[in-house]
């Protein structure tokens, strides 16, 4: 599956060159004719600019006249060592390598090119500066990084720029590490653009070092911090993942009950991993019993989630609405890890009629690498009884 996807996405990437190439054949083709339109139009159309020209100037004239002074033209955009540069008649631009990252921190992309770990994204910060006297949309979807294509980012803030106003946005890049250790410039169009000398990152050799190593999976680069022993705070160890399971509440809404389980994950590795949120299952009691009855314990399983919707693809806001708990949505297939530590999600569970939650069974339908883990989960881990602490009623 993996080699079926790549040679899609290098089938699109070659689909587009070839577009690229018809389009220019097509500009070519077309320049002849409209050249001889303008032979032989020359005197007519020479007498019609003298004219607007003519036009242009008394406005102008009167304009300065009633102000005093000729209206200020808006200051282009500054080219620095680490970035390159575009302008035209119309906008002052430009473009900054920012990042370099596994695809897999990116929902859409899993979502429409699989979960990958050999796919990395380059993000680039772009600057636009709208240099006309109306508003302006810029297609920033033309940039591309040598030979790689824009492969998402949020190129609507480019949309109707107010006159003299700058706008930035992100565009995202797909690649091996072998094409990002190859980026040497970046093109707006057909158009190699003026780069600076530091315009590829030195930091980004560091990052290709570091992903391309063989045992990054299992090499722990990161540091990582946890609440430790801290009352409420249960740590469930796993490789190169840890979690802590905390803010454990029991919330009653009309005539049912909710369980809510806060996880934080800490990645300790510089290897990009995906959360499948239903493998959270949680084992509990109802009332009276205990670890060890003769009464087994009970599976809860996990209903929805609250967490940052940047780590989940389209997601689908839920209906239910729980005191202490914050926007809810239905339970994705998975959500993408923050780059940064740590990554906060909350559970909602049905908590039925029951009482103590004992311990978590971790149960994954995946078993691929990049999908996070857990192993080691003790028996009788949390024995927090709701019974003895205040529901939150809704």
């Amino acid at each position: 599956m993996k080699g079926k996807r790549l040679n899609i996405f290098c089938m699109a990437m070659a689909a587009a060159m070839l577009l690229a190439g018809c389009e220019n054949a097509q500009e070519n083709a077309a320049a002849p004719s409209e050249e001889t339109t303008i032979a032989d139009n020359s005197a007519a159309e020479s007498a019609t600019e003298t004219v607007a020209d003519a036009a242009a100037d008394s406005v102008a004239e009167s304009a300065t006249k009633k102000t005093g002074k000729a209206k200020k033209q808006p200051t282009p955009l500054t080219a620095g060592k680490n970035k390159a540069y575009y302008e035209d008649e119309d906008f002052s631009v430009t473009a900054e390598l920012t990042n370099l990252c596994s695809s897999l921190y990116y929902p859409d992309i899993v979502h429409d090119m699989g979960a990958n770990p050999e796919l990395f994204t380059v993000t680039v910060k772009v600057n636009a500066k709208n240099m006309t006297e109306e508003e302006k949309t810029f297609d920033a979807s033309k940039f591309s990084l040598s030979e790689l294509f824009y492969i998402g980012g949020n190129t609507e803030k480019f949309e109707n720029i107010k006159p003299a106003k700058t706008v930035s946005g992100e565009l995202r890049f797909l690649c091996s590490l072998e094409q990002a250790a190859q980026i040497n410039g970046i093109f707006y169009g057909n158009e190699y653009l003026e780069t600076g000398e530091n315009f590829y990152p030195e930091k980004f050799d560091d990052i290709i070092e570091k992903q391309s190593a063989d045992d990054v999976r299992d090499y722990l680069y990161r540091t990582w911090e946890i609440w430790g022993r801290q009352q409420g705070y249960h740590t469930l160890r796993s490789s190169p993942t840890a979690y802590q399971a905390h803010h454990i509440k029991a919330i009653k809404s009309g005539d049912k009950n909710y369980l809510s389980i806060t996880y934080s994950a800490y990645n300790r590795s510089d290897y990009a991993q995906l959360i499948e949120p239903a493998a959270f299952e949680m084992m509990c009691y109802k009332k009276g019993q205990t670890f060890g009855d003769n009464v087994g314990a009970e599976l809860v399983y996990p209903l929805y989630i609250s967490t940052d919707p940047e780590l989940i693809y389209e997601p689908e806001e839920a209906e239910l609405k729980l005191n202490g708990v914050g926007q809810l949505y239905e339970l994705p297939e998975f959500i993408c890890m923050n780059q940064d530590n740590p990554t906060v999600f909350t559970i909602v569970y049905d908590f039925r009629d029951l009482a103590t939650v004992s311990w978590p069974r971790f149960n994954s339908s995946h078993d691929e690498p990049y999908y996070s883990d857990l192993d080691g989960i003790g028996y009788g881990l949390f024995n927090w009884d709701a019974w003895e602490e205040k529901y939150i009623d809704t």
